[in-house]
């Protein structure tokens, strides 16, 4: 999370998780989002800041990225019409390519009031919506060998700020895991407990207090 301007805070599908974990991370979060806020006031509290990655977290991250590009160079390779977005504009940018009906759309930026994320992966598939007679659903590569809860809470996220997008809602996302294997899920599974996670956790930041942990 962090403050756009001194009084717009925006807020991420990694904050969900965050949440999920526990209010108290999510407290420490706003903490350190506060300290940085555009012309905030001082919080007279003790400094903090997230620990630095360790050495695992660092080798874990490092493989992350490295599976990533291994399933971007693989759709490369099958021919699949795939377009970066760039982070300059990104929004922008991934609104023209939807509009375009890129096939894959890589590192999409999306938004929709005070929630925003880069799903990994937006795939084209059939069916009406306000772009016309396709829509995208949200991918997401994960280094893991099995599905995790956190994933799919992530992936709802993108389903409805993709539905804002398209004004239509992805009937499935999908994780494609360490091992290679693309595993598919249905949204509606899923949404409704990520979207009572998200009114949850923006009630928790609408009383939010730098004095009291929640």
């Amino acid at each position: 999370m962090f403050f756009a301007d001194t009084n717009t805070l925006q807020f991420s599908p990694s904050d969900l998780i965050d949440f999920l974990e526990g209010d108290f991370a999510a407290w420490m979060e706003r903490l350190h989002a506060e300290r940085h806020r555009p012309g905030g006031q001082p919080i007279s509290l003790p400094e903090w800041a997230p620990d630095a990655a360790d050495s695992t977290q660092e080798l874990v991250r490092r493989k992350g990225h490295e599976h990533e590009a291994q399933y971007v160079a693989q759709l490369k390779a099958a021919g699949r019409g795939l377009v970066e977005i760039p982070r300059e504009e990104s929004l922008e940018k991934t609104r023209a390519a939807m509009a375009s009906g890129s096939e894959i759309i890589y590192q999409a930026h999306l938004q929709s009031g005070d929630l925003a994320g880069y799903p990994d992966f937006l795939v084209r598939v059939p069916g009406t919506s306000k772009l016309g007679d396709y829509h995208y659903e949200p991918w997401d590569t994960k280094l893991a060998k099995s599905s995790k809860p956190y994933f799919l809470v992530q992936l709802c996220a993108y389903a409805d700020l993709l539905e804002d997008a398209q004004r239509k809602r992805p009937a499935e996302c999908a994780v494609v895991l360490g091992t290679g294997e693309i595993v598919r899920y249905r949204v509606d599974d899923f949404l409704y407990y990520s979207r009572h996670l998200k009114r949850t956790f923006l009630a928790f930041q609408a009383r939010w207090s730098a004095n009291e942990a929640s």
